[in-house]
C-alpha cells in the first residue's frame, strides 16, 4: 500500500516537508483515539496506511538532505523515546490493546526511534561496507533476505494452522 501511494506522498513532502509526517502522525492518532474509545479495532485499520505512509515520508527528508547531521539525525529518535509504548510491540493473548493489529500510532513512534538510532550510524557503517570482504557478505546476503523471509513467513503461518489444528490451548496447559 505505502508504494502505490509513494508517488502522492512524494508531492505532501515537496510541498508541505515536515507538516506531511506531523499531519500522518495526528491523523494516525485521531484514528486510535476513536478505535480504542469505541473498543472498535476495525476503525483503527486505516492506520495501517497513515502510520507506515507517514513514516516513509521520513525517507524523503533523508533523501533531501533535511536530516544531515547527528543532531538531526537524532531528532526522529528523540521524538520515539516519547511514544506512548506498552510492553509489547507486537501483539499476544494476553495484551488489553494491540498495536500491530491494527497498526497503532506506537509503530510510527518506534520507526523514528530505530530510524534515527540507524541514520546517526550511518557514516561509520558506510566507512565499514567500504572493505571488500564485508560488502561481498553483505550483497550476498540480501540477494537472499526478501526469499529467507517469504520462507520464514510461510513456516510461520504453517506453524500457526498446525497449532490450531492440534488445538494449541492443550500446548498451553498447565502439566501436573
Amino acid at each position: 500500500m505505502v508504494i502505490l501511494v509513494a508517488p502522492p506522498c512524494r508531492v505532501l513532502w515537496a510541498r508541505l516537508g515536515w507538516l506531511s509526517i506531523l499531519g500522518g502522525v495526528a491523523l494516525a492518532s485521531a484514528v486510535d483515539a476513536l478505535s480504542l474509545a469505541t473498543d472498535q479495532p476495525l476503525l483503527g485499520y486505516p492506520n495501517y496506511l497513515l502510520v507506515w505512509a507517514g513514516f516513509h515520508q521520513v525517507g524523503y527528508a533523508w533523501i533531501d538532505g533535511r536530516l544531515s547531521g547527528a543532531g538531526k539525525r537524532l531528532l526522529p529518535a528523540a521524538i520515539g523515546l516519547v511514544g506512548p509504548y506498552p510492553v509489547a510491540m507486537i501483539t499476544s493473548a494476553v495484551d488489553d490493546v494491540s498495536n500491530s493489529s491494527p497498526t497503532r500510532i506506537t509503530m510510527a513512534f518506534l520507526g523514528m526511534l530505530q530510524a534515527g538510532l540507524v541514520l546517526s550510524l550511518e557514516k561509520p557503517l558506510t566507512a565499514l561496507l567500504r572493505q571488500p570482504g564485508l560488502r561481498f557478505v553483505t550483497v550476498l546476503v540480501n540477494q537472499r533476505i526478501t526469499t529467507w523471509f517469504v520462507w520464514h513467513l510461510t513456516v510461520t503461518v504453517g506453524l500457526a494452522h498446525l497449532l490450531l489444528a492440534l488445538d494449541d490451548r492443550a500446548l498451553l496447559r498447565p502439566s501436573r
